[in-house]
């Protein structure tokens, strides 16, 4: 009977190792799928990301020219408003003149005549 036993513990220990065997290689075969789809999203993320940081450092060259077409207009409406403020000027001069022509040419009474 005590070798009937001893079997009896052999069998069974036998059939745990087979079923824990099987457990371990089930188990093993999950881990890496889901190693694999970790690996997976891990390599999406890192392009997702990847394209962020592409787009923030385009984003930041575009806001610095932004920046400097906005400096580049104020500068040209200085220049702009310069000019202006010079034909003004060359215009003031002009009818002066003119007036001055004017004036000459009455006092040396050759208009009227």
């Amino acid at each position: 009977m005590g070798n009937s036993w001893k079997k009896k513990v052999q069998e069974l220990g036998r059939a745990l190792e087979e079923q824990g065997n099987e457990v371990l290689e089930r188990v093993s075969e999950e881990a890496l799928a889901i190693g694999k789809q970790a690996k997976a999203s891990l390599s999406r993320a890192r392009k997702k990301t990847e394209e962020i940081l592409n787009s923030a450092q385009e984003i930041e060259e575009i806001k610095a020219r932004l920046d400097t077409i906005e400096n580049d207009q104020q500068r040209l409406s200085m220049l702009v408003s310069e000019l202006a403020n010079q034909v003004g000027a060359i215009l003031v001069e002009i009818r002066q003149r003119m007036q001055a022509q004017e004036e000459e040419k009455t006092d040396d009474g050759t208009v009227g005549h």
